[in-house]
């Protein structure tokens, strides 16, 4: 037999609301997306050179040979 005497409330409380840690916030940094793109050649992009005076056009107005059409290339 057991005897005991109750005040409403139970022995045992789970803790209290400040005794647990703060829950961990991550935050991410949004993916960015970078898209290259090349860019198409119009058809007029291009250069003109003339092997008899080796000068390209517009240095050079006329060319006795006739003109040669040749990809631009960076300088």
């Amino acid at each position: 037999m057991v005897v005991g005497v109750g005040f409403g409330f139970p022995l045992w409380y789970p803790a209290p609301y400040y005794y647990y840690p703060p829950p961990v916030v991550v935050s991410r940094t949004p993916v960015t997306y970078i898209e290259r793109r090349e860019v198409a050649r119009a058809s007029t992009d291009w250069w003109y050179y003339c092997q008899q005076s080796s000068s390209y056009y517009p240095y050079v107005k006329t060319c006795p040979g006739g003109w040669q059409k040749v990809e631009p290339a960076p300088q």
